[in-house]
């Protein structure tokens, strides 16, 4: 088995120590969990474990800890690198769409022959810097990534990638993607242009060309953001990220225990807003207590370190 140290991380875990905290922070005790079931938190979404380890580390040691990721490199990544930790016992990593998480926790009941009693759940909904830079699926407009093709599955059991929806979508149909989930006001343009590339758009490369002819004369930082845009437009239809991401909250509130917590990392406008409204809601109805009532961002010293940081939100929420 390799050494944990040879295998190297990519990925600058945000807002690590904040989210674990308030996590752990809640109301219920794990001691307060009965006889018959076992004290359970969740990890949404693994990446490549940062979260899952603190969890790990710093849960009591009657609690067993779940952790999600529809990415199979990244269980993956986390079995190499964590296999030591595994072997205790206590740490559970399943492959699937975190959308399903109440069907994965009925399945892991089943596997494990016991019952769990759910004190806490966290999503953390960045990119990771190794999606996003080495894995070969188009995650990213960087140059250094210009033959990778443009796949952007985070599950590559899924049938459609990016080129795909670019190659059967007409231009109304890709504008209102662009649109939507970009928030791009070149939408229309680029998707018109997106239509008349003759070679079709199977690459970065590709892609990055129709965005620069698209827009106007512009300069570097303005091609940046519409590049950004209109990838991130393009990995949230393939992934249907907003749905599952719709469909987790609830699911994943449903299986709090009483003053267990929920806390959310998001990264851009549109998860944040499902997040915010969702967590009013649950308060607006009786049935949770914010806990953050200001949102949570990361301070300028991490900022300085990880530029990736900068529009990460925390919330989190006590179910009641």
């Amino acid at each position: 088995m390799e050494d944990r140290s040879s295998l190297k991380k990519y990925h600058t875990t945000v807002m690590l120590e904040e989210a674990v905290e308030y996590l752990l922070a809640g109301s219920r005790s794990p001691a307060e969990s009965s006889e018959s079931s076992t004290p359970l938190y969740i990890d949404a979404t693994l990446g490549e474990g940062g979260h899952s380890e603190m969890l790990l580390n710093r849960m009591p040691t009657k609690c067993r800890l779940l952790s999600i990721d529809q990415d199979i490199e990244a269980i993956n990544f986390v079995k190499r690198k964590y296999h030591d930790l595994l072997d205790e016992g206590r740490w559970i990593l399943v492959n699937e769409n975190f959308a399903k998480i109440d069907q994965i926790v009925r399945h892991v009941e089943e596997e494990e022959q016991m019952r769990f009693t759910v004190h806490g759940v966290l999503f953390d909904l960045g990119m990771s810097s190794r999606q996003l830079d080495y894995e070969n699926r188009g995650f990213s407009y960087k140059e250094s990534n210009s033959d990778q093709p443009l796949d952007m599955r985070m599950d590559t059991r899924l049938g459609v990638k990016a080129s795909d929806l670019l190659a059967v979508l007409d231009v109304k149909q890709l504008a209102s993607i662009i649109r939507e989930y970009g928030e791009e006001r070149y939408a229309s343009k680029i998707a018109r242009t997106i239509k008349e590339y003759k070679a079709g758009v199977q690459t970065v490369r590709d892609l990055n060309e129709v965005i620069r002819k698209a827009i106007p004369v512009a300069s570097p930082a303005l091609l940046t953001k519409t590049q950004s845009r209109v990838y991130q437009a393009l990995r949230i239809a393939v992934n249907s990220e907003l749905d599952s991401l719709s469909q987790a909250l609830t699911s994943a509130y449903e299986l709090l225990a009483y003053r267990g917590r929920l806390a959310v990392i998001s990264f851009h406008s549109l998860e944040d807003r499902i997040v915010k409204k969702f967590f009013n809601e649950q308060v607006g109805e009786g049935h949770g207590v914010l806990i953050t009532d200001e949102v949570i961002k990361p301070d300028e010293k991490e900022v300085s370190k990880n530029q990736r940081a900068r529009s990460a939100k925390l919330r989190v929420i006590e179910k009641s």
